[in-house]
């Protein structure tokens, strides 16, 4: 019987490590994108900060253009 308990642990572990590995993949890709989830990375959150104080540029019927 101790080899259920031996074959759910290492199965376990390698679930663990295959979604640590794919939650790195994806913060990786966030990050090189300058997409990453707020509080992920400072400077981010640094560049997101300056982009909401910059104006916004009108367009010609006077609406806020993207």
């Amino acid at each position: 019987m101790w080899y259920f308990a031996w074959i759910l642990g290492v199965t376990a572990a390698l679930a663990i490590a295959i979604i640590n590995v794919m939650w790195f993949e994806f913060q990786n890709e966030f990050e090189t994108r300058g997409t990453a989830l707020p509080g992920a990375d400072g400077s981010i959150d640094d560049r997101r900060q300056g982009m909401e104080a910059a104006p916004r540029p009108m367009g010609p019927s006077g609406a806020i253009g993207r």
